[in-house]
């Protein structure tokens, strides 16, 4: 897939991975739609990619608002045309301990990092299924591998990404609609300040180019970096005391900050 003079559509577009995964698509010659909140942030962005020689166009809406975003896409293909490629950024997270444990913060997750994806889907779908074309790609994390002391509820909740989107890329391959899971690491955003440093983190320039380029080869899922990939790998088929025992180790003292670190 190549992306100029397509239609692309990125959720939480204003700022960290999302912004510039926007950037790279317009600076390769694609039409593109940003949605996302705030406003005020969105617009800066659609500012600078239009200063650049890019078409773009500046949503705000919250992605956990069905209704918002049915009329978003709308807005789109009437300002642009059929979208050909449905990139769902658009996440939170929050830390969830068993000492404050609540359903509020799952709540707020899954309105966000799955029905959000659910609802940008629903209202995308039916032109690409009538035009037997597009490309779905929705982020998950590699956190999704294996349930997580303290982050269970983020875990959960970009976990249900990866099952629906494994899910509808074999239903959708003989409408030759391509789906793409992004299972990122840590990227250096605005949302991993008060965490201390964590290993192999990745910039946003290149984690969005990985992004893009797993995308344009048509690859069912990306993961990165390599290095986090290969050991969230390992982890998954260990047994459950030695995974317990390590993750007692590495993850239970990340209990706070309050966010949690999101591509």
């Amino acid at each position: 897939m190549t992306f100029a003079g397509k239609v692309a559509v990125v959720t939480g577009a204003s700022a960290g991975i999302g912004a510039e995964m926007a950037r790279q698509l317009a600076s390769q010659g694609a039409k593109v739609a940003l949605i996302a909140l705030p406003e005020q942030i969105l617009d800066d962005t659609a500012r600078s990619i239009a200063a650049a020689g890019g078409t773009v166009r500046a949503i705000g809406v919250d992605v956990a608002d069905r209704v918002a975003m049915g009329d978003a896409i709308r807005d789109v293909h009437a300002a642009f045309g059929p979208i050909d490629l449905l990139l769902l950024n658009a996440g939170i997270g929050r830390l969830t301990t068993v000492e404050e444990f609540s359903a509020k913060p799952f709540e707020e997750m899954i309105r966000v990092n799955l029905l959000g994806v659910v609802y940008a889907i629903e209202a995308a779908l039916p032109s690409m299924l009538s035009r037997r074309s597009g490309h779905i790609a929705a982020m998950s994390s590699l956190s999704s591998l294996r349930g997580q002391p303290v982050f269970s509820g983020y875990c959960t909740t970009k976990a249900s990404v990866s099952t629906l989107l494994e899910g509808l890329r074999i239903e959708l391959k003989p409408y030759g609609i391509g789906v793409t899971i992004v299972r990122p690491g840590f990227v250096r955003t605005p949302m991993t300040t008060g965490f201390d440093t964590p290993r192999f983190l990745m910039e946003v320039e290149p984690a969005a180019r990985a992004v893009l380029a797993g995308i344009a080869a048509g690859r069912a899922e990306v993961n990165f970096p390599w290095q986090w990939a290969l050991l969230t790998g390992i982890a998954k088929w260990l047994p459950n005391r030695v995974y317990d025992r390590i993750a007692t180790k590495t993850i239970l003292p990340l209990k706070t900050p309050k966010t949690l670190p999101q591509p």
